[in-house]
């Protein structure tokens, strides 16, 4: 039996040893542990196995229990991030169905899953130093930020929204669906007067949040243009172009409705009444501010609601019986080239500062005032002056209009009312301080559909105020300096711009040139230059074209025109000047210029006169002021050009030698124009332009 033993045991060791001669351990024969002869060093390499299994085995569930909380966060920040896509999208389909309460649902919604996104991305930071990984994570921590910035601003302005809405909804009886409400036509005007106040209190009191949702606007597109820049962003870029044309539309949109939440509750006379002197400028005789002072009127607001009908009427009506009282000396150019000795309400809007004029015009015509009526004017909280243009927009969105059994359009309507208000009147029998009643009965035929638009179009005339205040047809001036501060801060004032670096703006008057306004065309050509000295000089040239004929409203185109640049700019000469037209003056004899300063700046100004059919340059040389020099000099020169109110368009071109080479320029100048000293460009003045050039 013990031999039977003795011959297994032989075996075993036999079958070992290959095993043992191939060193699969690493070892040679007999010397590998747990292996040799000894049973007790077999059972100890097993535990060694065994012990390195385990570990392995315990690394691997530790890996996966480490890795599972950032590959939850990764798949939930995921979702997140679709869900508040979808919302937005949501959002977006609902507010192209007027509809308020949806889209300030999906709002929510968005705001929410934009936040958790948030948190799930900052449970993977400790992540971002492998590679790959720390790209995909920038690039998805810049879209959650910019998605919460997005979506809270669109939150909060459709909360404001629906609360708004359902002011009107209750007032109206009509469901509380914004799409329902917008079909309604003249809903806001059929208000009661506690629903009005109680609307104008509502905006008032959400203007800052509205105020704040348009910085979380910019603020997320400045995220996005980051985005954009990502190399991990590239693959769904598509997407991401679709996403910022959004938030380009929300930004146009707040920039609109912001400004306005500031100032239409406080200007519409709440919590106080309101009174406004409304002005009529008639820009086809243009005057600085924007045309010749034709009609006046007092309109009274509160909380929302005309308290009188506006009853606009005649300058003249108020002129007239101011000529029995002592006057003031009217400006310079006005005496001299009209033969005015006095100043009456219709020549009070001369300076081009709209803020300085509409002081005059309110202490001008409370002097009239008085003189007409035996008593004090009523208190006026500001001046509004609008040009014939947004009359015009008006029925482009209205339609034509029929008054007096005449048809006004949009196309018709400055050739029509001056046919009226000048030819017309006499043929009617209508009297001589009569003969404007048409424009005040138009003004409330217009008035009148403008209470019944629905909301679409009540967009639509949100869009043509913006417009026309951009270009300067709508002008406000207030007396509360809160209300007038903001009119400054959104250009609305009409006041001359404070602006570092250089500066122009052409402003001219017609003395006694009829209504050929509205065939002159001009163009503005601004040039400087070095010198042999050193310093630079600048010239303005200023061409008019005379389109028109001799008529009862054209005739030759008398223009006193002056330029406004940076002050401490000296006078080298002036040419065009005429000292008068050509039937006072038909020799032709040169005119002197007048020089003078005023809001900052330095003025220049001069007589021209253009016959019809001719045309005519008025030409303007100096040299720059030092502020202006030493800007070119250090290479960062700047060019703000501000346009007259009331010209509809004027060209404007440059042609700038800086005496050394540009390296950059806002906007570029064409292509073909690079690699000189030279700034070249050619654009109009239908708004205020600005320029940079680096050198």
């Amino acid at each position: 039996m013990f031999g039977l033993k003795r011959k297994k045991l032989n075996l075993m060791r036999s079958r070992a040893l290959p095993l043992e001669q191939h060193g699969w351990f690493g070892g040679s024969a007999g010397t590998v542990p747990g292996w040799g002869r000894s049973p007790k060093r077999r059972r100890g390499w097993r535990r060694v196995v065994w012990l390195i299994g385990v570990s392995l085995a315990g690394v691997a569930v530790a890996a996966a229990l480490f890795a599972l909380p950032f590959a939850l966060a990764a798949a939930d920040g995921y979702r997140h991030a679709l869900a508040g896509r979808s919302a937005i999208l949501a959002v977006e389909e609902a507010m192209g169905n007027l509809d308020l309460v949806t889209a300030a649902r999906e709002a929510d919604v968005a705001a929410d899953h934009f936040l958790a996104a948030q948190v799930d991305l900052k449970r993977l930071e400790p992540l971002a130093w492998l590679p790959g990984v720390g790209e995909k994570l920038r690039a998805a921590t810049l879209a959650a930020d910019s998605g919460v910035e997005a979506s809270t601003a669109a939150r909060d302005v459709l909360a404001v929204g629906r609360d708004m809405t359902e002011i009107i909804s209750q007032s109206a009886g009509v469901p509380f669906n914004s799409g329902a409400i917008a079909g309604q036509p003249g809903l806001v005007e059929d208000l009661g007067p506690e629903a009005r106040r109680k609307l104008l209190g509502t905006m008032a009191d959400n203007a800052v949040k509205l105020r704040e949702a348009a910085d979380r606007v910019d603020k997320a597109l400045r995220l996005f243009d980051r985005l954009t820049g990502e190399p991990a962003a590239a693959s769904f870029l598509t997407q991401l172009t679709t996403i910022r044309g959004q938030l380009e539309t929300m930004q146009s949109a707040l920039r609109s409705v912001t400004p306005l939440a500031e100032i239409i509750p406080s200007a519409l006379g709440y919590p106080a009444e309101r009174h406004y002197l409304v002005i009529f400028q008639n820009n086809t005789e243009l005057r600085p501010t924007g045309g010749f002072l034709s009609m006046v009127g007092i309109v009274s607001v509160k909380d929302g609601s005309l308290t009188a009908p506006l009853d606009m009427e005649d300058v003249y009506a108020f002129d007239g019986p101011a000529e029995r009282t002592e006057r003031p000396a009217p400006p310079e150019p006005i005496r001299r080239y009209l033969g005015v000795k006095e100043l009456y309400l219709r020549d009070a809007n001369w300076e081009p500062d709209f803020p300085t004029s509409a002081k005059d015009i309110i202490r001008i015509f409370g002097e009239e005032y008085a003189a007409r009526y035996g008593r004090s004017a009523p208190r006026l909280d500001g001046v509004i002056a609008v040009t014939p243009r947004p009359a015009q927009d008006i029925l482009r969105l209205l339609g034509p209009v029929t008054v007096g059994g005449r048809r006004f359009d949009a196309d018709n309507l400055v050739d029509e009312l001056e046919f009226q208000v000048e030819v017309g009147f006499v043929k009617q029998g209508i009297a001589q301080e009569d003969r404007k009643d048409v424009v005040g009965e138009l003004s409330r035929e217009i008035e009148k559909r403008m209470r019944n638009l629905k909301m679409p179009q009540a967009l639509a005339l949100a869009g043509i105020i913006q417009q026309n205040l951009a270009t300067g047809d709508i002008q406000f001036y207030a007396t509360d300096s809160a209300l007038q501060d903001i009119f400054i801060d959104k250009n609305w004032a009409g006041r001359f711009q404070n602006v570092d670096g250089d500066y122009l703006a052409v402003v001219d008057a017609n003395l006694a040139s009829l209504k050929t306004d509205a065939v002159v065309k001009r163009s503005v050509a601004y040039s400087i230059a070095p010198d042999a000295s050193g310093n630079f000089v600048g010239q303005v040239a200023v061409t008019y074209k005379n389109e028109g004929t001799f008529s009862w409203k054209q005739t030759r185109y008398r223009t006193y025109s002056r330029i406004y640049v940076p002050s401490g700019s000296e006078l080298i000469g002036v040419d065009g000047a005429l000292a008068d037209d050509k039937l006072k003056n038909p020799s032709g004899k040169p005119g002197t210029p007048d020089v003078g300063d005023a809001f900052g700046r330095r003025w220049f100004g001069a007589f021209t006169s253009i016959e019809p059919g001719q045309s005519r340059t008025l030409v303007f040389r100096f040299r720059l002021a030092p502020s202006v020099a030493n800007l070119v000099k250090q290479g960062q020169y700047r060019l703000f050009v501000e346009k007259q109110p009331g010209v509809p368009n004027a060209g404007l071109t440059l042609d700038l030698d800086f005496g050394k080479k540009l390296t950059g320029a806002e906007p570029p100048e064409p292509g073909l124009e690079w690699g000189d000293t030279h700034y070249r460009i050619g654009t109009d003045l239908t708004v205020d332009r600005q320029f940079k050039v680096n050198l």
